[in-house]
């Protein structure tokens, strides 16, 4: 009996190779207001839709490494809400919240 040594393809039947694109068409700028690339424009490799939404597979360093990016936290996504808390939306929630709790703790010492 011979060792298996992996599917065996018939004569003229080779694996499809997609060739290599030396270039990218398409680029996205990321969005995101918390991400360390925001406002850079990065070459698109391929999208793919998962359960969580669509996601872009994108190229750094001239195609030395990847980095797979939501659909969300790109120039491709929904418009961000008017409502949305940006950096300083949120600092200032956490003044009105320190507040609220420095209040709170000082009527806890105060027996009244």
């Amino acid at each position: 009996m011979r060792p298996c040594r992996g599917r065996r393809r018939r004569r003229g039947h080779e694996l499809y190779r997609a060739p290599r694109r030396s270039s990218s068409l398409d680029s996205l700028v990321v969005t995101h207001p918390f991400h360390p690339l925001v406002g850079q424009a990065l070459p698109v490799l391929f999208s793919a839709r998962t359960r969580q939404g669509l996601r872009f597979t994108c190229e750094l360093d001239g195609g030395k490494r990847r980095i797979t990016l939501p659909q969300e936290w790109t120039d491709r996504g929904p418009e961000a809400s008017p409502s949305r808390l940006g950096v300083e939306g949120l600092a200032a929630a956490r003044v009105v919240v320190d507040a609220v709790a420095a209040r709170r703790t000082t009527r806890a010492e105060d027996p009244a």
